[in-house]
């Protein structure tokens, strides 16, 4: 297998595993946080509008994740905020004007004060 065709396979479940973690369409503790981590790193690591895509319906949801609490999860705040605000870096840092609307709604939204933070140095740049 070449280096680019396996790298297409890797982002491919990576974007799988988190579609489908947002889904709800497993039952909770499912899903491993270090795993969801890995998928969201892969899915932050390249530019495009599949990703995009994917990382606005992460910055948008609103829910709560079916993780396996057992296998340690963020402390610092919920899951679901750790990856609202990897999202909102990202698709700031990808293009900041074309999603500043959506970065926007989730400062003026934010459950938590980090997020609302990452959102506001965002718009900044």
């Amino acid at each position: 297998m070449t280096q680019a065709r396996k790298a297409t396979s890797t982002d491919s479940a990576a974007v799988h595993h988190l579609e489908r973690l947002l889904g709800g369409d497993h039952p909770t503790g499912h899903y491993h946080w270090h795993h969801v981590l890995a998928a969201v790193e892969i899915v932050t690591a390249t530019k495009s509008a599949r990703h995009a895509a994917l990382l606005r319906r992460i910055a948008r949801f609103d829910g709560r994740l079916a993780l396996d609490h057992r296998h340690g999860i963020s402390h610092a705040m919920p899951p679901e905020e750790v990856l609202r605000a990897i999202a909102i870096r990202t698709l700031a840092a990808w293009d900041g004007t074309k999603h500043a609307t959506l970065i926007r709604q989730v400062r003026d939204h934010a459950d938590h004060d980090l997020v609302a933070l990452v959102a506001r140095d965002a718009l900044r740049k």
